[in-house]
């Protein structure tokens, strides 16, 4: 668990026991009726939820702030646009069914990585290689492929050169492969902490069979 998962716990917990000394005082001390004191309860408990409510959205709007939202835009606009001249060389490009696939799967996953910036803009910052190296070299290597690959006689150092640009793809798309797994770890991180925290809320609540 995050340790600002912890800080929420234990802020639920203070609001809690705040609110349930209000109640006693003045139903034990102050003599007040019990209704009275439950209207004073409650509204010390909505109170001091909605203070602490309100600075955690301050501190997630901090947090989200982080990645500049103009930023964000043109690095997604530049992504898709590469991956786009990806699929437009592809598409000039007569290969093997194996070879097409190979292709395929750089197309698929980098288009994968670009939606994901989208969930969860922070990962933008974690895959710049992505962004400014390995989309453009994709680019260059299938550009280099059809303009050596358009010729019906090749000499044998040709040929063997567009066997390792084959090899390469296979190579490209198991790093954008890796590189998308890595994105989503830390959503799953995520996901699992907020999991952990809801099940102990429920413990705590009585909720939890």
């Amino acid at each position: 668990m995050k340790k600002g998962d912890v800080l929420d716990t234990g802020k639920e917990i203070i609001i809690g026991v705040l609110s349930g000394g209000v109640f006693l005082v003045s139903l034990l001390l102050l003599k007040l009726n019990i209704i009275v004191s439950l209207l004073m309860t409650a509204g010390i408990f909505t109170g001091l939820s909605l203070l602490f409510k309100t600075k955690k959205e301050e501190n997630m709007t901090i947090s989200l702030g982080e990645v500049d939202p103009v930023y964000l835009k043109d690095a997604i606009g530049k992504a898709n646009k590469k991956i786009s001249e990806i699929k437009s060389v592809s598409k000039a490009i007569t290969g093997t069914e194996q070879l097409n696939h190979k292709i395929k799967k750089v197309i698929t996953t980098a288009e994968a990585i670009v939606a994901d910036f989208e969930q969860d803009p922070g990962d933008v910052k974690r895959a710049r290689n992505f962004l400014n190296y390995y989309l453009d070299a994709t680019i260059k290597i299938l550009k280099s492929y059809h303009d050596i690959g358009k010729y019906v006689q090749l000499d044998q150092k040709s040929r063997e050169t567009l066997l390792k640009v084959e090899k390469l793809l296979d190579q490209i798309g198991d790093a954008f492969e890796k590189q998308l797994n890595r994105l989503l770890e830390n959503d799953v991180m995520n996901l699992d902490a907020e999991i952990t925290l809801l099940e102990k809320t429920l413990k705590m609540e009585g909720w939890e069979e």
